[in-house]
């Protein structure tokens, strides 16, 4: 279990700096649960009811979500079957992830060979009975943007993806930031029977949506682990496969099966892991990131966590740049220097630990960038920053009660909080942290 301590702040709710398993539990709504839980299963939810889910990093199913879009099989269940896809896209190459050994780099198997590549079984290599065994097909025809391989002859495959994932699901924002991850990030999945991506977590900031076009895939997921002030997890622990191999294994924190026509929302942060269970013999999905909303409130709230997880190192930038309002890329030294006539390096040399000089500096901190974020009638809301849409996650990040609007006390405790967790750290790291053997929730 993960050691946690809190700092009281007149008016505000008390500071954030750890969260206990126990914690974590109530935070996804289970409080006294046992483990896997269900993901709650909706249908054809709206744009607003998805967007709370995604902010707060909560999974989710959606039932019934792809009507108006071309990927609605269940109305027309035959067009984006292996087989089917195969057709439409003869001239694409993909390879195989999730070997026993190194995997394929060069995209050598043709779509167009389904009869071949679908019988084709090459083991996965992993440990726990329960995951896949065996290694699937992937087709990353994002990849066409960074000149990779994707397809053969002329005609530009990614280009006809594009046209073809719009319109959006209407759960989703219609935003530019959405136009540009999602029609930027699509990827296809071919599992066989017992087949399936092994457990890992992706190092991307944003959330991801994966779509069940045809037969049923098992999916196991997790959130970050616990990790107790004074360790860290390197780099490396969650990646693909790894966490089957840590001391006791991995033990997810929901399991659910996806249908045809089902999507599932999948934070930032969290291992996921899945197998093709039946009954037809290749089951296909499509998989892409979408930036609005950010995970901010989730970021938030298991951002001691999360800052401590060596996986999540590229996106430390980022939860800065939300907690800061640094819209621009400034950086988080200008942002502190410019909000708070303050630094990491001068905050680290405080004693921390209880009412402290540290503390003290803090919430000081705090004070003094209250006003650099306000509008002249003092108010921060959603009207302020509905033109940036980086702005509109630091007010996510911010606003506690999900109100649209953030007041003193909520930033007074989510910006102290945040700083207090980036300085421990600095001072952890000079300590020689401890690292991480074993996954605990």
């Amino acid at each position: 279990m993960a050691k946690w301590w809190w700092l009281s702040v007149s008016g505000a709710q008390a500071l954030h700096l750890g969260v206990s398993g126990e914690e974590a539990l109530r935070y996804f709504g289970n409080e006294g649960a046992s483990l896997p839980l269900t993901p709650s299963i909706l249908d054809s939810l709206n744009a607003s009811t998805f967007a709370s889910y995604a902010r707060r990093g909560v999974p989710v199913v959606i039932k019934h979500g792809l009507d108006g879009t071309s990927f609605d099989v269940e109305q027309k269940p035959a067009e984006w079957t292996c087989d089917a896809i195969a057709r439409r896209f003869p001239t694409g190459r993909m390879k195989m992830e999730y070997t026993a050994g190194e995997g394929r780099q060069d995209n050598p198997i043709s779509l167009k060979d389904v009869e071949t590549w679908s019988k084709t079984i090459e083991k996965s290599g992993a440990l726990d009975p329960e995951a896949p065994q065996y290694a699937p097909f992937y087709w990353g025809v994002k990849g066409g943007d960074e000149g990779e391989r994707l397809w053969d002859g002329k005609k530009d495959l990614l280009k006809q993806m594009r046209k073809l994932m719009q319109p959006l699901p209407k759960f989703l924002h219609r935003s530019q930031a959405n136009q540009q991850e999602i029609l930027g990030s699509p990827e296809f999945w071919f599992a066989g029977p017992g087949a399936g991506a092994k457990a890992h977590m992706d190092s991307h900031c944003e959330s991801t949506l994966t779509l069940q076009l045809a037969g049923r895939k098992r999916w196991r997921l997790s959130w970050p682990p616990a990790i107790n002030n004074g360790s860290f997890a390197k780099d490396g622990l969650l990646a693909d496969g790894e966490p089957y191999n840590v001391k006791g294994g991995w033990a997810p924190t929901y399991s659910v099966t996806l249908a045809a026509g089902e999507a599932l929302l999948i934070p930032p942060a969290f291992v996921h892991e899945s197998k093709n269970v039946g009954p037809e013999d290749c089951a296909p999905s499509l998989t892409f990131q979408f930036a609005d909303p950010a995970a901010a409130g989730f970021f938030r709230h298991f951002h001691p966590r999360l800052r401590r997880l060596g996986d999540f190192n590229e996106c430390w930038e980022r939860v800065a740049a939300l907690a800061t309002f640094d819209s621009r890329g400034e950086g988080l030294a200008a942002r502190l220097k410019r909000m708070a006539s303050t630094s990491l390096a001068k905050l680290s040399k405080l004693e921390s630990g209880g009412s402290s000089p540290l503390e003290s500096a803090v919430l000081e901190a705090a004070k003094k960038a209250w006003p650099k974020v306000v509008d002249t009638n003092g108010r921060l809301t959603r009207e302020n920053v509905k033109s940036d849409f980086i702005l509109q996650g630091s007010l996510d990040f911010h606003d506690l009660n999900e109100d649209g609007e953030v007041t003193e006390a909520e930033f007074t405790s989510t910006f102290s909080s945040w700083l207090m967790t980036e300085v421990l750290v600095v001072q952890e790291r000079k300590q020689k942290p401890k690292p991480l053997k074993h996954i605990e929730f």
